[in-house]
């Protein structure tokens, strides 16, 4: 429901609508995220760090190897298209940043 909210206000068809699409993507991020969402709620302006994951404890070369590693992983043919693997790659690719 947030997320949807969030896309709605960001492509402006919710005129009016209290908070902006960033607001409703964190609290899309803090309910919790469906695989294969990560990537919207990021675009959205919801942070690494508001998403669920252990990413706050990582120090900054952890997560550039984990990273790499998950970059690795989602080039090959079965993990793809796996949504939860994708969401890890971009979570960690905008934690980065």
């Amino acid at each position: 429901m947030c997320l949807s909210l969030a896309e709605h206000i960001a492509a402006g068809a919710v005129p009016g609508q209290p908070g902006s699409a960033a607001h409703w993507a964190r609290k899309a991020a803090a309910s919790g995220q469906l695989p294969g969402t990560v990537h919207r709620l990021l675009a959205l302006g919801a942070a690494a760090d508001d998403l669920s994951g252990d990413l706050a404890g990582d120090s900054p070369q952890a997560r550039r190897d984990v990273l790499l590693s998950l970059t690795r992983e989602v080039q090959q043919e079965s993990v793809r298209w796996d949504p939860e693997a994708v969401d890890q790659c971009s979570t960690r690719w905008r934690s980065r940043q």
